[in-house]
């Protein structure tokens, strides 16, 4: 969606970062599930990293995490009103009918969260291209820029696409279903079989190809930059 000034809004889902703060609400046991991987930082809306930071607070003190508790720790660092106060954390309760599926909007939230740094590091980096004189090292060794950190992002974007898209033993359309189990290749024809082994092949060329440019990717980087 784009804004009245013509800029794209950021990627976010303030659903999923609704249901996963009403998981915990509903089940307090379900933060075990997402606390390992997704931070405060990670959301979207300022109101949402509160109430989540709220709730990791009261997850490592080991103390029970419901409305009550939440509500009085944020009046801790006087974030109660700014989340819109004791109504908006029951609301939260209704936005999820379950907590089961909590690990799945907690990557929901990070995959944004990613793909939100992603373009703001690439913005980061045109900036600097076209005001950066002499040498591409000098950019590419600048520490305001961390390289590593956006390649690694660039690739976790591209890889979290390619897992829905993707699948090397996927079956030429119109095929059985009973087919897709066991060996991927078993009733085929030699031209499905071929074309099932391009696919492996080329699914084990990509996964090379991004390893070795993982191992030093200023060096990569500067190849392509030359080419």
């Amino acid at each position: 969606m784009a804004t009245s000034e013509g800029l794209k809004t950021p990627p976010h889902d303030i659903d999923a970062e609704k249901s996963v703060l009403g998981a915990v609400l509903i089940d307090s046991g379900a933060i075990n599930l997402v606390a390992e991987f997704l931070k405060s930082e990670h959301f979207y809306s300022r109101e949402h990293q509160l109430i989540y930071s709220a709730m990791i607070t009261l997850f490592e003190k080991q103390q029970p995490i419901d409305v009550v508790t939440i509500q009085d720790e944020l009046k801790k660092t006087d974030s109660l009103k700014s989340i819109g106060g004791k109504n908006y954390l029951s609301d939260l309760i209704n936005a999820v009918p379950t907590s089961a599926y909590i690990e799945q909007y907690g990557r929901i939230v990070k995959n944004h969260f990613v793909k939100r740094r992603l373009i703001q590091m690439s913005s980061r980096l045109v900036e600097k291209s076209f005001d950066t004189k002499g040498d591409v090292k000098k950019l590419l060794d600048d520490e305001d820029f961390d390289l590593a950190k956006f390649i690694d992002a660039m690739i976790l974007c591209i890889a979290a696409d390619m897992v829905k898209s993707f699948d090397p033993f996927n079956l030429v359309q119109g095929r059985p279903e009973s087919n897709r189990m066991g060996d991927p290749a078993q009733d085929l024809s030699l031209s499905d079989r071929e074309r099932q082994r391009e696919r492996w092949h080329k699914f084990l060329a990509l996964r090379h190809d991004v390893a070795y440019f993982n191992l030093n990717p200023k060096l990569q980087l500067e190849n392509l930059l030359s080419n």
